[in-house]
């Protein structure tokens, strides 16, 4: 895996962790059980643990959905 991932996941990791703060702090924990929530957590820890097959599905789990609804925006 680059040697970048390390940092990149701990990034993403302290991301989620604000990200995860400001849910609790106003109310709406359960938006973090949120695919595109959900996904940001195991991406970070798919870098941090140097699990690349696991940090590409992560990102497959986003990015499809993601195209789909754009796509159907567009209607």
């Amino acid at each position: 895996m680059n040697p970048r991932a390390r940092p990149i996941g701990a990034a993403l990791l302290l991301f989620y962790a604000a990200l995860a703060s400001t849910k609790a702090l106003s109310g709406e924990a359960q938006t973090l059980l949120w695919l595109c929530h959900t996904c940001l957590l195991l991406s970070a820890l798919a870098l941090l643990a140097n699990r690349p097959a696991l940090a590409r599905a992560a990102f497959l789990c986003v990015a499809l959905p993601t195209l789909v609804w754009l796509a159907a925006q567009h209607d």
